[in-house]
């Protein structure tokens, strides 16, 4: 995610215009500087690292990347540690298969490899003494059990080729309940929306810790975990440096349009970037609209020193049924223009982002 391949082919191509020896020797030194971000190079099966905080309750002796371990209630305290993850190549990209089965096919589903149980100070070093100059820290959004969290994260930054160290944050989203259908699925959505609000305070935490490390800091969120980072954000924009967060992409954000644009100063100063993913064809967003009773910022609104991109139609449900529109942020158009976002290009010289004309939701689009 960190670098794109795209972005590097046409930074090449530009420079292989130059025709002198001179020319020929700059290219080269650029090619091998460009090549050197990419350490590994995520073309075959191979474990991803992910690095977790967590407030969910444990149950029983915490000693695994589990269900079992980590339900979804809210515990006392913040618990740290870190998943190998076995990503799988031969699926989809944004695709995200699991088997419990270990000796199901690795080539196609993710399986779990390795657990390391961390306390505060230690997860604090592992930060610091990282040879990565850069953090990323993915939240994840309603009805997400812990290992599909775990599992998110780890095809987000396998599949986006990100070289840094990538946190997860994991708050207790998910089901007591195992089917969510119906009336359900409402209280399911109102305990994680209370979860997400008292979660506020340990995400806080996290970007405390985060910035101690003294490391670039770019934090992407999807859908109700925005309810847990934007308020955070907003309490500690006057305690942590200025644009302590170099980028901050907001993907389907289940938020309330008007609540944010009273906390965007202080966003602003704590971000250097905010990019919004959004969809006026989200049928997820549409139902928590009527259930908060007020505009969710996942669905575009056009505000000044916000990079609004609408991806309707990259993810368009079917004549507005037959899939919810939103679940784009993991999959390839969204990695893809993210991993350049990441390297600071400005939207506009993005691939595949167009203008939006007439600007009234929004000011760029992404195309299909």
């Amino acid at each position: 995610m960190m670098r794109n391949t795209l972005f590097l082919i046409l930074t090449l191509l530009t420079y292989s215009a130059c025709q002198s020896s001179g020319g020929s020797e700059r290219y080269q030194v650029l090619r091998d500087e460009l090549n050197a971000r990419f350490p590994v190079s995520f073309i075959e099966n191979q474990p991803y690292s992910v690095l977790y905080v967590t407030n969910r309750a444990t149950q029983g002796a915490v000693g695994a990347c589990s269900n079992g371990v980590y339900g979804v209630t809210k515990g006392p305290d913040l618990r740290f540690g870190m998943c190998r993850v076995q990503v799988p190549i031969n699926r989809a990209v944004g695709s995200l298969s699991s088997g419990s089965d270990p000796n199901s096919d690795a080539q196609i589903n993710f399986q779990m490899a390795q657990h390391e149980g961390m306390n505060a100070e230690s997860f604090a070093a592992a930060l610091s003494s990282s040879p990565s100059d850069e953090i990323l820290i993915f939240i994840h959004g309603f009805n997400v059990r812990f290992e599909e969290a775990i599992f998110r994260a780890a095809q987000i930054g396998f599949d986006g080729k990100y070289q840094g160290q990538l946190v997860l944050f994991s708050w207790p989203a998910g089901a007591v309940q195992r089917l969510i259908e119906g009336p359900y699925l409402l209280r399911t959505y109102q305990e994680n929306k209370k979860n997400a609000a008292d979660s506020i305070e340990n995400f806080e935490q996290l970007l405390t810790l985060a910035t101690a490390a003294n490391k670039r800091i770019h934090v992407v969120v999807h859908s109700m975990g925005h309810q847990v980072v934007l308020p955070a954000l907003a309490r500690v924009a006057d305690k942590l440096p200025a644009g302590v967060i170099q980028e901050l992409v907001l993907n389907a954000p289940d938020f309330a349009t008007e609540e944010f644009k009273a906390i965007l100063p202080s966003i602003r100063k704590l971000a250097a970037r905010t990019t919004i993913y959004c969809s006026p064809s989200d049928n997820a967003l549409a139902a928590s609209t009527r259930v908060n009773g007020n505009a969710r910022l996942g669905r575009c609104t056009l505000m000044e020193g916000v990079d609004t991109i609408d991806v309707s139609e990259v993810d368009r449900p079917v004549l507005g049924l037959g899939g919810l529109g939103h679940g784009y942020y993991a999959g390839r158009p969204i990695i893809g223009d993210v991993s350049q976002l990441l390297l600071g290009m400005d939207a506009p010289r993005r691939m595949f982002i167009k203008r939006t004309v007439p600007e009234i939701h929004s000011n760029f689009m992404l195309r299909p």
